[in-house]
């Protein structure tokens, strides 16, 4: 149908793809890459593909941080930091995860965690604790400034 011959099957390979979990621009690309087509090539299907909504940044965008959120945990840094290496639109990576997440639903998850935490260092003095649970919340990608107060209550 298009310029070139091996297009409707690659085409049909790449809806498959994206059929099966939504896809970032940047993965569909990296696949097409894959397949060994020119840029001009990719993009023709790219085109195609968002104009027939099997590629929207903004609906992976906001499954991603549904997903990683409520199943992972993650903190907003950490999905953020996530939303940048699919390339995503920087307007789209600042103001997602503000839309998708409710305050009390990230307050409550923070909660969450640290009762987990300290269940599993029950027994430790709470100077131990502290910088353990700290680290631990950091590297889910949580704001210090925002759970340093509900974790410092907590161990009280």
């Amino acid at each position: 149908m298009e310029d070139f011959p091996e297009y409707e099957k690659i085409l049909s390979k790449i809806r498959r793809f994206c059929v099966y979990r939504d896809r970032s621009e940047k993965e569909v690309r990296d696949k097409l890459r894959q397949y060994g087509l020119s840029s001009e090539k990719a993009e023709t299907i790219l085109l195609r593909l968002k104009k027939e909504n099997f590629v929207n940044d903004d609906r992976f965008a906001r499954q991603y941080i549904r997903g990683k959120f409520y199943v992972n945990r993650w903190g907003k840094r950490k999905i953020r930091a996530g939303l940048r290496q699919h390339a995503l639109d920087k307007n789209l990576i600042d103001i997602a995860p503000e839309q998708e997440i409710p305050p009390e639903a990230y307050m409550s998850a923070i909660r969450l965690l640290i009762h987990r935490q300290l269940e599993k260092y029950a027994g430790l003095p709470p100077e131990k604790i502290l910088p353990k649970i700290y680290r631990y919340l950091e590297s889910k990608g949580y704001e210090p400034e925002i759970f340093y107060e509900i974790l410092k209550d907590e161990l009280r």
